[in-house]
């Protein structure tokens, strides 16, 4: 159970080991599980309940726990940086349709966005700080020195 943010989110996961049942997906390289996972969702002030199911294929010896385990994990990694490249970025967005300019573009916006995250002590939200960088004509500047002693 998981109740922040306003919302309140009860998650069930099963795996299940590849059986008689499932000979069907015995083509599947490697398979030896599907995981299922089972996420409710109510949000509060939303009227409803959202019941949403995912499924995984799974070649992965490790027990259940440590399964269901990493699955949690990736969706932490993509929470915390995906959406963010998705909603302050618009990654999703990208007209690129070179292989090489979209890597390069990907490359870009990690940057920016790690150069945003170090600057934590500013005010407002990882989409303002990035407007006002743009907006902010000094940024690339190079700082005056006011004395040359000491380099070569």
């Amino acid at each position: 159970f998981d109740r922040r943010h306003g919302r309140w989110v009860r998650r069930r996961a099963w795996v299940l080991p590849l059986g008689e049942e499932l000979a069907g997906l015995r083509t599947w390289p490697g398979l030896r599980a599907i995981i299922a996972v089972e996420t409710i969702r109510q949000v509060q002030h939303q009227p409803g309940t959202h019941v949403e199911w995912r499924y995984y294929l799974s070649s992965c010896p490790d027990a259940p726990a440590v399964l269901i385990q990493a699955i949690r994990r990736h969706w932490a990694i993509e929470n915390s940086l995906h959406w963010v490249l998705d909603v302050v970025f618009r990654e999703d967005e990208a007209r690129s349709r070179d292989q090489v300019a979209t890597r390069n573009f990907a490359v870009l916006r990690k940057l920016a966005f790690n150069l945003l995250q170090q600057g934590k002590h500013q005010p407002g939200s990882l989409r303002a700080r990035r407007r006002n960088a743009g907006w902010n004509d000094n940024c690339g500047t190079p700082q005056k020195l006011d004395s040359l002693d000491g380099l070569a």
